[in-house]
């Protein structure tokens, strides 16, 4: 199994604002850990937002340089677009960035890592997880 890391994760990391969040990423191998291509994005648009963007992105490509990047699939296309409709239907809404973050990661059988679990829990069968919590 994959864990997709979220954006948030990602930032509690790099602000140091969680040293659980960092202490699970770093117990797992690198190969289990990926960014979806919008994790990757959004990332990189904070660092184009920042005062120092420079000092921002050599940070950020040290932390992120052992994982590898998830580009969405034809097939995570479709799975996006039953996801956004069904939730539609069912008047729920989640943001553009994570209704793909959980396409891809259903498409591999793969666990979301976020703190915003509320949100990815109105997907039907997606593992979600919360590592900024302490593990039981």
């Amino acid at each position: 199994m994959r864990f997709f890391v979220d954006t948030n994760i990602w930032v509690f990391c790099l602000r140091g604002r969680s040293r659980e969040a960092w202490s699970r990423i770093v117990s797992v191998p690198a190969s289990k850990i990926v960014l979806a291509l919008q994790t990757y994005a959004e990332l990189h648009l904070g660092v184009q937002k920042c005062a120092r963007p420079a000092h921002e992105l050599a940070k950020l490509n040290a932390v992120i340089s052992p994982y590898s990047v998830v580009l969405p699939s034809l097939a995570t296309a479709e799975r996006y677009a039953h996801i956004r409709a069904d939730l539609e239907r069912r008047g729920l809404s989640i943001s553009e960035q994570d209704l793909w973050v959980a396409a891809s990661a259903l498409d591999e059988g793969g666990t979301v890592v976020t703190n915003n679990v509320a949100e990815f829990a109105r997907i039907p069968g997606l593992s979600v997880e919360d590592w900024t919590k302490p593990l039981a």
